[in-house]
């Protein structure tokens, strides 16, 4: 099937501009926060990924090729959209993500995207995982304390951006088990450093963490060789940032 590929160049410049509007955005958030630091990156991302799919368009009109050069650009968009439903903190980063989410469903007309294959999830109903535990900022209990829980809420973004792209029907049960049970502990620690415990109990917490995280790991790399798309880049990510809450309580 052939792609109208100036529609498609003017979809993708309208992403792309409203994506660069969203960044600029959260680069003049002050103070910056774990959501918006956590959204950064992955807007950085997404930005990354839409400009080489349009460098794709130009010359290309073939719908099959089009549709699998846009899906790096999809998963990524999938990870964003989670952490702004669950995140409704700001009217400029919605309005912008609105207007995106939009002009990507109709990219995904436009390169004939399976309808089974939705581009971008439903929102989220209430009762669902949220990103970053809406617990209170330490009080009195010092700046490590503050950095831990910095720290906690940025492992918990990245965690929930992974959960997000896991397709329930193809992930084995024992991983996203491990998921839940690695995003229990980390929210577990985060509220031990908000309500300012010591740094004995918080090391006993990350000990939790680094248990759970160690468990998961392992399961991936088995379900991995069943289905290596589970191993995305997403889960490196939780990794990063659990490396970095553990420098901030040992």
């Amino acid at each position: 099937m052939r792609v109208p590929t100036d529609r498609l160049w003017r979809l993708t410049a309208i992403i792309g501009q409203e994506n660069r509007n969203l960044l600029a955005f959260l680069r003049s958030v002050n103070p910056p926060n774990a959501y918006t630091n956590g959204l950064l990156r992955y807007a950085e991302q997404f930005d990354a990924r839409i400009n080489a799919f349009r460098a794709r368009v130009p010359g290309e009109d073939d719908s099959r090729t089009l549709e699998l050069a846009f899906q790096p650009v999809r998963d990524q968009a999938q990870a964003i959209d989670r952490l702004v439903a669950h995140n409704s903190l700001y009217p400029t980063i919605d309005r912008h993500w609105g207007t995106i989410r939009g002009e990507m469903e109709q990219v995904a007309e436009a390169v004939g995207a399976r309808v089974d294959s939705p581009i971008l999830p439903e929102r989220p109903s209430e009762g669902t995982l949220k990103s970053v535990p809406q617990l209170p900022l330490p009080s009195g209990s010092g700046t490590a304390n503050q950095a831990a829980v910095t720290a906690a809420d940025e492992a918990l973004t990245a965690l929930d951006a992974y959960l997000s792209i896991l397709e329930p029907k193809r992930t084995p049960a024992e991983l996203l088990t491990g998921v839940r049970a690695l995003r229990a502990d980390l929210t577990r620690l985060r509220r031990a450093a908000a309500d300012g415990a010591l740094r004995p109990l918080l090391r006993s917490g990350l000990d939790e963490v680094n248990l759970s995280y160690d468990r998961l790991r392992s399961r991936l790399a088995t379900a991995a060789r069943q289905n290596p798309s589970l191993d995305s880049f997403q889960f490196h990510t939780v990794g990063e940032t659990i490396e970095r809450l553990r420098r901030t309580v040992l």
